[in-house]
């Protein structure tokens, strides 16, 4: 009789142990959730506004600080359909790219001013650009991008066109190369007036091919 009274207060003690921090530790615990959901929300909004800030960074280009750049690489070297450097030069190194093409960018902006500073400048490589579809999602307007390239080419422009149109490149997968986009290429004004006059006449543009 004592035994299993003994037991039946053993039972009780132990409920009454286990019961009441479980009352306590419970708003406790309510509390911690509230800040893990609180934290997430803050990370989550924080994501966000760097995407906004990333996206808006891209979309903003600074077409002068661009042009700059393009001219102060350029300036001297000789151009020819699609040359850069003398056409005495020794070595050519034939460029294959889409103008719209991320990796290009990349190779544009990391090593081709050192290649041209290097051994095109001083006249012991030549440049030769020649188009290759990769990224351009449209035939269409991997085409319109190249005779555009063609025409800045018969005005001794052509990298300047391909280098501004790729430190210019939009988002990738969409149609931001309009015709508008691609005549703001041209940063030299005597190509890019003659450019514009032409499509306004429907003519060719003065020493320009056509495809």
């Amino acid at each position: 009789m004592s035994r299993a009274h003994n037991a039946r207060g053993k039972a009780r003690r132990r409920r009454a142990r286990t019961d009441v921090p479980r009352g306590v530790d419970a708003p406790r615990r309510r509390s911690r959730r509230l800040v893990a959901l609180a934290s997430g929300a803050v990370l989550l909004v924080i994501a966000i506004f760097a995407m906004a800030l990333g996206m808006d960074g891209k979309a903003s280009i600074d077409r002068q600080a661009v042009e700059h750049k393009v001219s102060h690489l350029l300036r001297g070297i000789p151009q020819g359909g699609a040359r850069l450097g003398s056409p005495n030069a020794p070595i050519t190194l034939w460029v294959f790219g889409d103008l719209e093409c991320p990796t290009v960018k990349r190779f544009v902006e990391a090593y081709l001013p050192s290649i041209v500073r290097t051994w095109v400048r001083n006249g012991a490589v030549k440049l030769d650009y020649r188009s290759l579809k990769t990224d351009t999602v449209s035939e269409r307007d991997f085409f319109e991008q190249e005779v555009a390239a063609l025409a800045a080419g018969r005005q001794g422009q052509l990298w300047d066109y391909a280098l501004t149109f790729v430190l210019e490149q939009g988002p990738r997968g969409t149609e931001y190369a309009t015709e508008r986009f691609l005549n703001d290429c041209f940063t030299g004004s005597e190509a890019r007036e003659s450019e514009l006059a032409a499509r306004k006449k429907g003519a060719p543009a003065k020493k320009t091919d056509r495809l």
